[in-house]
């Protein structure tokens, strides 16, 4: 999973080693006076994974069966 850095804020993943078929939070921390404009996870065709908005910026989806990027 690759998470790269973040301007203006700091996202974190949890787990940061997720297999197939689990579930992974993502936690978007935007800095004061910001706020979060788009968050995207894709897999490694590119093709974008769901997120479930689970409020005050925590995010989830199911890892599909390949490296992800956020």
């Amino acid at each position: 999973m690759t998470v790269p850095e973040t301007a203006h804020g700091k996202v974190t993943v949890s787990p940061k080693n997720a297999t197939g078929g689990k579930k992974v939070t993502v936690i978007a921390n935007p800095d004061e006076g910001y706020e979060l404009d788009s968050l995207t996870v894709t897999d490694k065709d590119g093709s974008k994974v769901t997120l479930t908005d689970e409020g005050d910026g925590k995010y989830t989806f199911e890892m599909p069966g390949s490296k992800v990027m956020v």
